[in-house]
């Protein structure tokens, strides 16, 4: 029987055989765990599998065969927790047990806990050097931690040309190389300012943890009172100094045919400094593209009205507990709106959120509370005719006062190792004070936002998203999204 179970073709045969054994000696332990374990190979058959692992724990406990072969039917089958359960029960008493720590660091490899996974790993290859499961997994952890050329180091040891290993492979190639991506968007609102959006972007390594990107961007703006448009360059560096800290720089040139270019930009700066702690900030300009007057401007009487950008810098502390799988998170973000002959106006906000994941992986769901209090100086959602002093118009949502309390449900599946597919859904309750409006009010907050990633070969990905967003009077906001990313 075990001899046939080798082969597809056999295997029927061979499943025959042991349950015929089984007849004869259902104790078995050794009968139990290979018949078990080759019901596991096979998603129809994996529920028997399970059922018979359980008769051999039911005779021992602390069978280590029956213990590892259930978690890996349970990991196969989506359940990951509970399989992570049984390889700790096995870690305890066997802590260099091989097997157990590959098996282990296969799942957190999945939940994306890259650095957990590798610290099971690195002595799982020491003690078996010539395991190619224990290597491919050691190859993925360090790609998930962005270290491309230690990984393809390591795939080069192995021989295996299966598809788990041919997978990753293209992985590695993928990131240690350059890349370009053509993209289009349409913007849709209930507010004042569509627009249809082109994007061309070029992207280099520089060399193992870094990266420069190139990219133009043009876009056809909508509006009731007329259409313009405009072309945007942008330059960009990520930096990746070492595992804790990863960092973004760029700068960028927006111009507008007959108005001044408006040059934008940024940083960010992510610092894991401890285990589950996450800092972050950064600082970014950008254009309030909500109206025609903040986008790109009116001329009146040879002055330019409008052309607001939004030059705000944000800190944020952020912790997730793998032990009781929930998130916390608060950030705090101040800055001013500019704009010529309109007076700065300052912004500031706090964001708190408190998450609890409810399922690790296949399909991975959390599920979190969002608050958010945002504040203006003064109200500039105006226009010129509207009968409000220039020094406030500036044609922008700026709440005096803005709350909002919404729950929120992640969600995120790969239907195979080319697809993938997420979701996010908010909703909630908003408090929005402005000049014609009463924070005493309450009014109906919501989002929405889905993006499906195809790997179609080794070289070409499709990206498709869908956004949604309510907020109070000021807009109901619709933006699709497809882009394609070529690999070099």
């Amino acid at each position: 029987a075990e001899i046939l179970s080798w082969s597809g073709e056999d295997r029927k045969e061979s499943g025959e055989l042991y349950a015929r054994a089984l007849e004869l000696q259902p104790d078995n332990l050794a009968l139990l765990d290979q018949y078990a374990e080759v019901l596991s190979w096979g998603h129809e058959t994996r529920p028997k599998a399970l059922e018979l692992y359980d008769r051999a724990l039911a005779i021992q406990p602390e069978d280590s065969r029956a213990l590892l072969g259930k978690a890996q039917a349970l990991a196969w089958s989506g359940r990951g927790d509970e399989a992570l359960v049984l390889y700790d029960r096995v870690l305890a008493k066997q802590p260099d047990d091989t097997s157990a720590l590959r098996g282990k660091a296969e799942i957190l490899n999945w939940k994306g806990h890259y650095e957990e996974a590798r610290t099971l790993l690195v002595p799982a290859q020491k003690a078996a050097p010539g395991d190619a499961r224990v290597a491919l997994e050691l190859a993925r952890s360090e790609a998930g931690l962005g270290h491309f050329a230690v990984a393809k180091t390591v795939l080069a040891q192995q021989q295996d040309q299966s598809t788990d290993f041919s997978a990753l492979r293209e992985w590695v190639h993928r990131e240690l190389g350059s890349f370009m991506e053509v993209g289009y968007t349409v913007r849709r609102t209930s507010g004042q300012l569509n627009y249809q959006r082109a994007s061309v972007l070029l992207s280099v390594p520089l060399g193992e943890r870094n990266r420069i990107s190139f990219q133009y961007r043009p876009t056809l703006f909508q509006t009731s009172v007329r259409d313009f448009n405009s072309n945007y360059f942008r330059v960009g560096l990520d930096l990746r100094p070492n595992d804790k800290l990863t960092t973004h720089l760029e700068i960028g040139a927006e111009t507008y045919p007959g108005f001044d270019t408006q040059v934008d930009g940024g940083f960010t700066m992510r610092y894991r400094f401890q285990p589950g702690w996450q800092l972050d900030t950064g600082f970014l300009r950008s254009a309030v593209d909500e109206s025609l007057l903040s986008t790109r401007g009116i001329n009146s009487a040879g002055q330019v009205l409008g052309h607001v950008r939004a030059n705000l810098g944000n800190i944020g502390l952020s912790y997730n507990s793998e032990a009781h799988h929930f998130d916390a998170s608060l950030a705090y973000t101040d800055g001013v709106y500019t704009a010529p002959f309109v007076k700065a106006n300052r912004s500031w906000a706090i964001d708190a959120s408190l998450g609890k994941e409810l399922r690790g992986d296949r399909p991975f769901i959390r599920v979190a509370y969002d608050v958010r209090y945002w504040r203006f100086d003064f109200d500039a959602d105006f226009q010129p005719g509207s009968g409000a002093p220039p020094q406030v118009m500036g044609g922008y949502f700026s709440p005096t006062r803005f709350l909002v309390n919404s729950g929120e449900v992640d969600i995120s599946h790969s239907f195979s190792k080319k697809v993938r597919w997420d979701m996010t859904a908010t909703a909630g309750v908003q408090n929005v004070e402005t000049t014609f409006a009463s924070f005493g009010d309450v009014h109906f907050a919501s989002s929405f936002a889905t993006h499906l990633f195809w790997q179609m070969s080794s070289r070409d990905e499709l990206r498709l998203g869908y956004e949604y967003l309510n907020v109070f009077n000021a807009f109901g906001r619709n933006q699709v999204t497809i882009s394609w990313r070529r690999y070099f």
